[in-house]
């Protein structure tokens, strides 16, 4: 599978997730066993951050609320990391901060914030490539058409002449029939 550091870390965040980390190690053992390519491995975590993504932005309503110590910060390549102590986070279902929703303490945690503009974006880029990528691919198939095409017409040689039988004329006595060239229908 391509090195982490030459992707954009902002469509990898969930595979830091338990699930995530499964189903790293689950296709990095089909590929030591060869059931699977590195080229299959690297679409299936691809489809695996685009579906994450969407899942929990339609699909997911609870809020969260967190309170917390900041530690340390950071911003690098358009990510927000927050390292928090002393946290305190209470999720709502439905509501903004509502009364009803469970609360968890935390000694300390760690948050990692992306724009979803940009996520957005960079998956509009990526898909816009891989468009390119087939639209080339029909073309050079086009063209191998065609050269596949003319090659078999210089192989076969021009066409042989299609004679009717109304064209060919009846013998007279003593004369016989022949036809040298062409194909009789």
């Amino acid at each position: 599978m391509r090195n982490p550091d030459e992707m954009n870390t902002s469509f990898q965040l969930y595979r830091g997730a338990k699930v995530g980390e499964c189903l790293m190690q689950s296709l990095f053992e089909l590929m030591e066993t060869e059931k699977l390519s590195e080229e299959v491995a690297d679409k299936v975590l691809s489809q695996f951050d685009k579906s994450m993504y969407l899942a929990l932005d339609t699909r997911v309503g609870t809020k969260a609320q967190l309170r917390g110590k900041l530690k340390t910060y950071r911003y690098i390549d358009n990510v927000w990391q927050f390292v928090l102590e002393e946290v305190s986070l209470r999720l709502c279902s439905g509501g903004r901060g509502g009364s009803s929703g469970s609360e968890v303490k935390m000694e300390s945690s760690k948050l990692i914030c992306v724009d979803s503009k940009l996520v957005l974006k960079e998956k509009e880029e990526r898909e816009g490539q891989e468009r390119e990528a087939e639209l080339l691919q029909q073309k050079a198939l086009e063209v191998k058409l065609e050269e596949t095409e003319e090659v078999r017409k210089t192989e076969e040689g021009p066409p042989a002449p299609i004679v009717k039988k109304e064209d060919i004329a009846k013998p007279q006595e003593g004369m016989e029939a022949k036809s040298s060239i062409g194909t009789l229908l």
